[in-house]
């Protein structure tokens, strides 16, 4: 197939309870935005590379415009909980993705971007 890891990755049974745990300190308590936007009773916790990088790439971008309209944030926070070895994450698919990679996603592709806290 299409893997990037080829080792076992185990269903990680209470993923939705950490994202649920992340969410009401991070959303509800300190008043952060949150994407993707989630309810309690919509929680996602499948993600293939692809939908990964797709999404990080619209966040970013969309990140880059609201700067260029004066819309600051003070700090991003990019948050996985998941399977993952030597600074990496692994998909769902079995992808993987570096952290570096994560981080230029957000550093380099858009100039503006590095104006905030990471």
């Amino acid at each position: 197939g299409n893997a990037d890891f080829n080792g076992y990755a185990s269903d990680l049974d209470f993923i939705d309870l950490d994202i649920t745990n992340a969410l009401y300190l991070l959303k509800d308590d300190l008043n952060y935005t949150i994407y993707p936007e989630y309810d309690m009773d919509t929680i996602k916790t499948t993600w293939t590379k692809q939908g990964i990088l797709k999404f990080l790439i619209s966040k970013s971008e969309e990140l880059n415009d609201n700067i260029d309209k004066n819309k600051l944030y003070d700090s991003l926070l990019v948050i996985f909980s998941g399977h993952g070895f030597e600074g990496n994450i692994i998909t769902s698919d079995y992808g993987v993705i570096s952290k570096d990679h994560i981080q230029r996603i957000f550093a380099k592709s858009h100039h503006n971007n590095e104006a905030i806290n990471r």
